[in-house]
């Protein structure tokens, strides 16, 4: 059902949805209100690092737009991907008896396979106007004509039994929108707790890669109160806080 508190468009196929909300960012058209762009299928969707993300018919595909109208808000702009992965956990489970997790720091899990990510970026016109772009993309009812999944992805990729996807889309709309723009009383400490709780990449042996080239392989030990991964070095013991924007990580144990 269409929402006064927000700007629809949907498509039946795109290459990807955050792509196409930066069409509206590029052309300075005016968005008095988050924008919700979906679609049913996505020809080139895409994760972090440049990552490629499978998207046939069946998905929830799903990009949030909104602005930044604070400089205090850009403080905030690395708590956006992990809170964004709270709320679509929450969301789900609303649709589902499947019990869903987190892998730290965007990654969607159920049942020991990845289900959905979330790709978050920042975006600022030639006026100097700032946006952020919420992508989210939810493994749901896959047709059969869509398998065989490619080699690399069978053994990881998992799929949720969910019928309702503007029902979940609303949902997960309705949740950004409490949080995104930011409110005057935001304060990301209170989704750490649960944030925490709900990570299984916690305990876990990890393989980082840091965008400088270098590797460094240990057990993530804790979430520290900016979301940061806490790395405890398997070598030396030392502790090492991780930022998502400087380090991708492997996990070598499997995800619950």
């Amino acid at each position: 059902m269409e929402n006064s508190k927000f700007n629809y468009v949907t498509m039946p196929s795109i290459d990807s949805t955050n792509n196409y909300a930066k069409f509206f960012i590029e052309r300075n058209l005016s968005i008095d209100k988050p924008l919700i762009l979906t679609s049913k299928r996505q020809t080139d969707g895409k994760g972090r690092y440049g990552k490629k993300f499978f998207s046939p018919e069946g998905g929830l595909y799903m990009s949030y737009l909104f602005e930044i109208t604070s400089e205090e808000d850009l403080d905030y702009i690395n708590y956006i991907t992990p809170i964004t992965a709270l709320l679509v956990k929450r969301a789900v489970e609303k649709f589902t008896k499947e019990e869903i997790s987190i892998k730290w720091v965007n990654d969607i899990y159920s049942n020991g396979k990845k289900v959905g990510g979330i790709l978050t970026e920042f975006e600022q016109t030639n006026i100097g106007t700032s946006y952020v772009i919420i992508g989210i993309g939810l493994n749901c009812n896959i047709s059969e004509r869509d398998l065989p999944l490619p080699d690399e992805l069978k053994d990881e990729i998992g799929f949720l039994h969910i019928y309702d996807l503007d029902g979940l889309r609303d949902e997960i709309a309705n949740a950004l929108y409490e949080v995104f723009p930011f409110k005057e009383n935001f304060d990301h400490k209170i989704y750490l707790d649960e944030y925490r709780e709900n990570c299984t990449t916690l305990g876990k042996k990890i393989a980082v890669e840091y965008r400088s080239g270098t590797t460094q392989r240990g057990i993530a030990s804790d979430i520290d109160d900016d979301f940061r991964l806490i790395i405890k070095d398997e070598d030396s013991n030392e502790l090492t806080p991780l930022s998502s924007v400087e380090a991708s990580i492997t996990t070598l144990d499997k995800i619950d």
